[in-house]
């Protein structure tokens, strides 16, 4: 069994308008909601987490970045004062973690999405080691977190989450 090798990368995402507009389905975008937007992305950057992960034995590697609970603590007092604002915070931890992802995985601003890895004892002990925990349905304990095969690998087809995802481009959906 092969363990993986855990690197911590820089990752410094810049804020991506035309991906945040897709990834909250907003057309329009106020300067004040882009102000705001500003001082969050400064603070949060502090706050962003990568990771590089790589097998011993050469055949699994992966990139894992996420947003700690100083994010998650953010967007949850937003959304307790005002849901709606909440959202768009919600959405721009989205977008900081996805165009993060981006810049490690150029495949990613084509396809959109990164498929989530099966997760194996060796992934799950990395993730372990970084006081993270794996949860049955492919979500860890982080809310605002991307974990994808790096380099890109493919899409739906090879995605833990393909069964249950409503984006899947593989799976028959009933209409």
């Amino acid at each position: 069994m092969s363990e993986l090798i855990v690197d911590k990368i820089k990752s410094d995402p810049e804020f991506d308008i035309w991906y945040y507009s897709e990834v909250s389905g907003e057309k329009r975008i106020s300067q004040k909601l882009l102000d705001q937007f500003e001082v969050y992305w400064d603070k949060w950057s502090k706050h962003i987490n990568s990771y590089s992960m790589k097998g011993t034995s050469g055949n699994e590697s992966y990139l894992l970045i996420y947003l700690d609970q100083e994010a998650e603590k953010d967007v949850d007092e937003i959304w307790a004062d005002d849901p709606s604002l909440g959202l768009s915070f919600h959405n721009l931890a989205i977008t900081m973690v996805m165009t993060a992802a981006q810049g490690q995985i150029k495949e990613l601003t084509q396809n959109k999405c990164a498929p989530l890895p099966a997760p194996g004892m060796a992934v799950q002990e990395a993730f372990d080691t970084l006081g993270l925990v794996w949860k049955e349905d492919g979500t860890i304990n982080r809310r605002f977190a991307v974990f994808t095969n790096s380099p890109y690998t493919g899409g739906c087809e090879i995605c833990f989450l393909e069964e249950n995802c409503p984006k899947s481009q593989t799976k028959k959906h009933l209409i």
